[in-house]
């Protein structure tokens, strides 16, 4: 089906741009209008059959490198977009308003072609689920789970809620290990400033360190490039996903986090009478653990059989026992969300202190590191100036 770019006028008298996928003209124009909006300028984009080389590229390559869309900006999208489906903006039009106001040329295209399969019938989640690289399998599926239950506003706040609270604890750790970064440059180019000095001067020096770290630096970023690259393999995304939970002192922090989501997910969905199946395995996606995500979704099976949460869980031997004991509570009770969110709020907690903790032993680490750094560096100037009797001062 062709592709026609359109050029129209908002309610507000605003200039917006985007793409639409239409049959022919007439139906393209059509459905810019249904989107609520005035059409200045309508012209193909380009086949639907033309080759689309340089999309399996960036969709295989680049993307998983690089989506180009931060946490940040979905938290930001989702909070929007529950404003305004909750004011009563009908769902196309909210997403061409926050398409409109947000400054991520990435995510307005995105957004835009979402709100092109909208038009053309498909589902907010199944339009979503086109873009996996943005918008992951969790998201889609509380998207989904909203639509289903009638509580689309909800998951949206939900979502929202939990990026926020993930892209503070991203700030956390940038925040505390800024200085260990800062210190360790320093450590790199501040001991050689004597050097400096006395010796050749500046150029040659940054020279010598661009020869010699440039080929380094490069490599790294290639090797971590090729690293998120075969990720997308899932055997092999499980296996890292499982040895990040035996580093010790990480692998616990890691699974803290990891249990705190997915408690939060399956409370959401819980409440929202999403059937108890269902909503194991989207919950078991929240983990981003793609170890634990195949071990929790064992579960379900038990579940269908007749087993109790609790017990199914158990069964998985990855959960810990505060998870066993709360969800034994709310089966008991009746209220499994009130227990579920109780756990995410405990484990959140823990996470943000150990995180803490981690952060205050990386800097000792790095403060540590330095100084016998520079400790060596001295030790070996005063051994060259006894070995050349004072050579180092003219003598």
């Amino acid at each position: 089906m062709p592709i026609y770019r359109y050029t129209a006028k908002n309610q507000q008298g605003g200039t917006v741009c985007g793409l639409v996928e239409a049959e022919d003209t007439q139906r393209a124009a059509g459905a810019v209008r249904e989107m609520g909006l005035f059409l200045l300028d309508l012209h193909p984009e380009r086949p639907a059959s033309a080759p689309q080389a340089d999309a399996l590229v960036m969709n295989r390559v680049v993307y998983p490198v690089y989506s180009g869309v931060s946490v940040r900006d979905l938290a930001i999208f989702y909070r929007q977009l529950a404003t305004a489906v909750r004011a009563g903006i009908p769902l196309h039009r909210a997403l061409t308003s926050v398409a409109e106001n947000t400054g991520k040329p990435r995510l307005r295209r995105l957004v835009q072609a979402v709100v092109t399969d909208l038009m053309h019938g498909k589902s907010l989640s199944d339009a979503m689920r086109r873009h996996p690289h943005v918008f992951d399998e969790l998201q889609v599926a509380l998207i989904k789970a909203g639509e289903e239950g009638g509580l689309l506003e909800e998951m949206l706040e939900r979502l929202a809620d939990y990026l926020e609270r993930d892209y503070r604890l991203r700030l956390k750790i940038r925040a505390g290990t800024f200085y260990p970064k800062v210190l360790l440059v320093a450590g790199i180019f501040i001991p050689k400033i004597p050097i400096l000095v006395v010796g050749g001067g500046l150029m040659p020096y940054l020279r010598e360190t661009v020869g010699f770290a440039g080929p380094i630096l490069l490599g790294v970023l290639v090797l971590v490039a090729l690293f998120r690259i075969f990720l997308q393999i899932e055997p092999l995304r499980e296996a890292n996903d499982w040895l990040k939970l035996t580093i010790p002192g990480i692998g616990g922090l890691v699974r803290q986090l990891a249990m705190a989501r997915f408690s939060r997910a399956l409370a959401a969905l819980f409440a929202a009478g999403v059937p108890l199946q269902r909503a194991l395995s989207i919950s078991a996606l929240a983990t981003d653990n793609a170890y634990l995500t195949r071990r929790i979704r064992t579960a379900v099976t038990a579940v269908e059989h007749g087993r109790s949460l609790s017990d199914a869980f158990r069964q998985t031997g990855v959960m810990p026992p505060l998870v066993l004991d709360m969800l034994h509570t709310g089966e008991t009770t009746g209220s499994v969300d009130a227990m579920m969110d109780k756990v995410a709020e405990y484990y959140e907690q823990e996470t943000d202190v150990k995180s803490h903790q981690a952060i205050i032993a990386l800097s000792v680490g790095v403060y540590l590191l330095i100084a016998l750094w520079i400790a060596s560096m001295i030790i070996g100037f005063w051994q060259g100036y006894a070995s050349g009797g004072g050579a180092f001062l003219g003598e």
